[in-house]
């Protein structure tokens, strides 16, 4: 708790000097992983420097260098403590930024999926109307086909074949195609 509190004070002391905060930092790190503290407890302190502590990336990226080259000169046979909250929260934000994404992706092609299948099925209604004006009735044969048409350029064809035609059983000829 102690080491979390001096992070505090050293954020507040250091401001926009992101030099001075890399150096404090870097102190801050060496005195966890010389403490004798289980692994889980510095890596949890040190996810509170880092976020106290927050760095520029530039610096950000010089820091993880020292943290590395200061657990190798310790003889430190695992993976850098840094590195592993770094890859973490790289991890968590990975997994909401694609989270978000993905919903966002869903929207929009359910949205697009919306206005083509309500286009399709005003140009099936519109359709099935012509059919009724032109011949007095549509067939459930007719009324089927028509609504199982998914392709819009068909279904237009098919609304102008409506004028053309003479009988509903030619309509429906051209309907089967």
């Amino acid at each position: 708790m102690a080491r979390v509190i001096e992070a505090h004070r050293m954020a507040q002391k250091t401001g926009r000097d992101a030099k001075a905060r890399r150096n404090g930092k870097l102190g801050l790190v060496r005195q966890l992983l010389e403490s004798g503290m289980s692994e889980v407890e510095v890596r949890e302190v040190m996810r509170l420097i880092h976020w106290l502590l927050a760095l520029p990336e530039e610096e950000e990226l010089g820091f993880r260098e020292d943290v590395n080259d200061m657990e190798a000169s310790m003889q430190t046979k695992r993976r850098s403590t840094y590195e592993r909250i770094v890859w973490e929260e790289g991890v968590e934000r990975g997994l909401a930024q694609g989270r978000d994404e993905g919903r966002q992706e869903g929207r929009q092609e359910g949205r697009l999926e919306g206005q083509l299948e309500g286009r399709h099925s005003a140009a099936r209604e519109l359709l099935l109307d012509l059919i009724r004006v032109r011949f007095g009735t549509c067939t459930p044969a007719v009324r089927n086909r028509v609504e199982a048409i998914e392709d819009e350029a068909r279904l237009r064809k098919l609304a102008l074949a409506v004028v053309t035609v003479s009988s509903l059983s030619e309509f429906e000829g051209l309907a089967i195609e």
